[in-house]
């Protein structure tokens, strides 16, 4: 389109030029001429009116002597129609040419303001690429950093994975030499692989009671203690003589630091036995259980105080026993995950009843509570379903700790009810579900419409027993009316004051149907009405109730193995001294 332009104004401007040319020639000739009548007119003495009538003499004497001189009146019409016509074509000419330069005038302007919106729009497009071409140089920068520290990453993982496959990390260390330990324990410096640890348990010292003195005829018994940690042998201290025996023993133990420990650490506890010694023979006197779970709370040495329980019964308060344990390297990331996976995997089992855990809860309950055949032949079984959704705010004793949470009920007659413990939580998620098969009986409609089922959350990490975090009593006569109990019930602690919330369900399957005999609401009104207008007063009627119906008070489960796991007291007996063989490191 350019060259179109270009080309057609080249055109115009040559033809403007052979114009410009013919108009100049035209022009010259015009001026000779205006020269010419300006010569007769300014330098002669004849005027035109003369030189008219000269002519007009000159032509009537030719004419007189040829007969005719009309021609010069012609040559002159014939040359001023030629200067006529010659300026009228010059006028046009110049006209055209006028134009014309208006018109290439026009075209240029245009193209000059054509060109430089083409300039604008190339600096536009020439700043946008810089500008890209910068965001891209930058970009790249960004992406080589992030490529070098992946690479350094990369570097970094594969030599711990090639430590971790083809080789260990060692820990060499001196152990720490207390003024009251014995430097020869310490002859030898521990190396431990990746993974290990040194788990070390000391036993300081027996306090006997006042009782033990005064029932032991032997002045200075002799006595020595006996434990048996995790998977490895039986342990023995030294044989000490008096009434207050200072044992100092101290057994180090080389463990694998992973979740099957971590777990024997949180849940299960070590029974230690007291025995006294008599020539070649000895005799157990008492017994208590060491716990070491505060190990996953606290590092370094952690003293502790167990309270011996005499074998023989006679004795209960038989005295205390001084320890202390530690992990001699501190692992604080490997006791965190696992605390982590324990509260994670506690959310998940506090959701999963299985048939077997359904069938075991059916055979815990009393024989009293199954329903008679004549019931089930009447239609008179239902079923009470009994749901703990959540508990909510709770709070432990100690107010740096996280409480281990679950909730224990008794209802009617059967047999005590736990949920699942949910590790380190303030807002346990329960989902617990029980049907309690009953018949619609006398005793059951008495219960309901008397009785209250009492809630019982407990912290399963409180050393202290019978210690329970909040209770909670639901009136159960509604049940009785046919109507569900659903909502969220304010704990208190033993103290009344307020202990956090649990959300509570209970319906039953069925419509409830009130046995022919129960009192109604009704017939109550008529009987008190009744009462009041006699003269001789009466003494109210007593009733023959179940004293299984009477809803215990809850206590916290011993800490044993999860197959173990109870409500009530553990009584603690005896460990036979018949103990397998295994590894103990001194």
């Amino acid at each position: 389109m350019i060259n179109f332009i270009t080309d057609q104004n080249e055109k115009l401007i040559q033809e403007n030029r052979e114009l410009q040319l013919q108009y100049l020639e035209q022009k010259q000739q015009l001026d000779d001429l205006k020269n010419r009548m300006k010569f007769y007119d300014q330098k002669s003495d004849i005027n035109a009116d003369e030189l008219s009538e000269a002519l007009l003499l000159i032509k009537a004497q030719k004419s007189q002597k040829n007969g005719d001189l009309s021609f010069l009146e012609k040559v002159d019409n014939k040359i001023s129609k030629d200067l006529e016509r010659s300026m009228r074509e010059l006028q046009a000419t110049h006209a055209e040419t006028v134009q014309e330069l208006e018109k290439t005038r026009n075209m240029l302007i245009m193209q000059h303001k054509i060109n430089k919106d083409y300039q604008m729009e190339v600096e536009a497009v020439t700043q946008k690429m810089e500008n890209l071409q910068q965001d891209y140089e930058l970009k790249v920068d960004q992406y080589v950093h992030l490529l070098d520290i992946r690479a350094a990453r990369i570097r970094k993982l594969e030599a711990q994975l090639k430590d971790i496959a083809y080789g260990t990390k060692q820990y060499k260390f001196k152990p720490e030499i207390m003024p009251d330990d014995s430097v020869d324990e310490f002859d030898e410096t521990i190396h431990l692989e990746r993974g290990e640890n040194l788990f070390e348990i000391h036993i300081s010292k027996v306090t006997f009671s006042s009782e033990v003195l005064q029932a032991s005829g032997d002045k200075e018994p002799v006595t020595f203690c006996t434990y048996a940690f995790y998977d490895f042998e039986l342990q023995t201290t030294p044989v000490v003589r008096g009434l207050h025996p200072e044992y100092n023993f101290t057994s180090q133990y080389l463990v694998h630091v992973n979740d099957l420990f971590l777990q024997y650490i949180q849940k299960n506890t070590v029974t230690l036995e007291v025995h006294q010694a008599y020539s070649m023979d000895y005799e157990t006197m008492a017994a208590c259980q060491l716990r070491f779970h505060e190990i996953l709370e606290k590092s370094g040495r952690i003293f502790c105080t167990a309270s011996l329980v005499g074998t023989k019964g006679d004795i209960p308060n038989f005295g205390t026993v001084d320890y202390w344990f530690q992990l001699r390297v501190p692992m604080d990331q490997a006791i965190r995950l696992y605390r982590e996976r324990a509260k994670a995997l506690g959310y998940i089992t506090s959701n999963f009843k299985g048939p077997e855990r359904t069938q075991w809860l059916s055979h815990q309950a009393p024989k009293t509570a199954q329903p008679s055949s004549t019931d089930s032949a009447d239609g008179n079984l239902n079923e009470l379903h009994i749901t703990i959704r959540c508990c909510n705010h709770l709070q432990s004793r100690a107010s740096h700790l996280q409480p281990h949470p679950y909730v224990v009920y008794k209802f009617f007659d059967f047999a005590d009810h736990d949920t699942a413990i949910i590790p380190s939580s303030n807002d346990p998620e329960f989902d617990d579900h029980m049907c309690f098969p009953v018949p619609m009986n006398m005793d059951l409609d008495r219960y309901l419409k008397s009785e209250s089922l009492s809630f019982y959350v407990f912290d399963d990490s409180d050393t202290q027993e019978n210690i329970y975090i909040g209770k909670v009593n639901v009136p159960l006569i509604s049940l009785a009316h046919d109507r569900c109990i659903s909502g969220i019930f304010e704990l208190t602690d033993h103290e009344k004051h307020p202990a956090g919330t649990i959300h509570i369900i209970l319906k039953w399957k069925f419509a409830y149907l009130p046995p022919s005999g129960a009192i109604t609401t009704e017939d109550l009104g008529n009987f008190i009405h009744k009462e009041e207008s006699e003269v001789v007063p009466r003494l109210p009627p007593t009733t023959s109730v179940s004293p299984l119906v009477v809803a215990p008070t809850p206590k916290p489960r011993q800490r044993v193995a999860p197959g173990d796991k109870k409500v009530s007291f553990v009584d603690i007996a005896p460990r036979e001294s018949s103990v397998s063989s295994k590894h103990t490191k001194y």
